[in-house]
């Protein structure tokens, strides 16, 4: 596209592509979303893809090449049946087809009507409180509030999750109506584990949008040691920590905390057993910090903190903690 500089692409993708697409969905996973590509027109970033042959056979195509003489290549491999995809195109498609002349209409039929739903869907899912990043700062982690589905159906309810996690952690998961009931059930955070390492966690108030695999991989890049007015990176997002906030002006505050002389300060992820300092000088721990705010265990984990380099005592952590315990002189 970058040697022609053009804005579109054009396929020759036919009905027939399409009437294989939806079987093979409906023989891998059944899930509606996924049956209506190839669509007639896709914005692909920069790029819109267009596939103006649709509305026809492949079979149309091929005699109106055949009649104006136009040259076209044939592709062995699609003759053999190693593939699902040449097996349902060889086998599969001319039993239906000989069932029902009309099949590939009631194919492009169907691919309209379920694209009509999914956008009534994301329609719905638009006029619902949004969820938010949890904290001033946390990739990977929405929360939003559970009586939002509330007038809702299991069913819808799992579908509305379905879209809020394409739009938020943009991954494709399936949720399961009747997991997610059996989950509704019961008190406290419970978790319902989604492919592509995706969580959905629900308390009676909240639920809990969370892309494991990016947290974890966030973790895994923490520094061990943070000095003042140096910055340091988290998850490719760049901190600093600073005695003189005027100096930063375009920098977003995350918290304030008091650090005494502290010139060092280390940098770990929040442990359940952990505990932090309270203006008393008393210790609490840190899990009743978190319970407050509505955050379940399963998702106090994925939090990190900094803390003093010398003590090991946390300094601060987003959501849950700042130190204010000054010492007497």
């Amino acid at each position: 596209m970058r040697k022609y500089n053009a804005s579109f692409i054009a396929t020759a993708h036919h009905a027939d592509d399409l009437l294989e697409n939806i079987l093979m969905k409906l023989i891998r996973s059944g899930d509606l979303r996924e049956m209506t590509s190839p669509r007639a027109v896709v914005r692909q970033q920069e790029r819109i893809v267009v596939r103006p042959l649709m509305g026809f056979s492949k079979k149309e195509l091929l005699d109106y090449c055949q009649v104006n003489r136009i040259p076209f290549i044939v592709d062995e491999t699609n003759q053999r049946d190693f593939t699902m995809r040449n097996r349902v195109r060889h086998h599969l498609v001319p039993l239906l087809k000989g069932e029902n002349s009309q099949i590939l209409q009631n194919a492009l039929f169907m691919q309209e009507q379920v694209a009509q739903l999914d956008g009534l869907a994301s329609s719905l899912v638009k006029r619902i409180p949004q969820p938010e990043l949890l904290g001033k700062w946390h990739r990977g982690l929405f929360v939003g509030p559970r009586d939002a589905l509330s007038d809702l159906e299991t069913a819808q309810q799992a579908l509305v999750y379905e879209k809020l996690i394409a739009r938020y952690l943009q991954k494709s998961v399936k949720v399961d109506a009747k997991r997610l009931a059996r989950l509704a059930k019961i008190d406290g955070g419970q978790v319902l584990e989604l492919k592509q390492q995706v969580k959905l966690v629900v308390t009676r108030q909240h639920y809990f949008l969370v892309d494991a695999a990016q947290l974890e991989l966030l973790l895994q890049t923490l520094p061990k040691h943070i000095a003042v007015d140096k910055q340091f990176v988290v998850g490719g997002d760049v901190f600093v920590v600073t005695k003189n906030k005027a100096a930063l002006p375009n920098h977003i505050l995350l918290g304030t905390f008091y650090a005494g002389e502290t010139k060092t300060f280390g940098i770990r992820q929040v442990q359940p057993g952990d505990k932090v300092r309270l203006s008393d000088g008393a210790h609490q721990l840190v899990k009743k910090r978190f319970a407050p705010q509505g955050i379940p265990a399963s998702v106090r984990n994925y939090f990190w903190g900094l803390t003093d380099e010398e003590t090991r005592d946390y300094l601060w952590i987003d959501c849950a903690y700042t130190n204010q315990v000054i010492p007497k002189k």
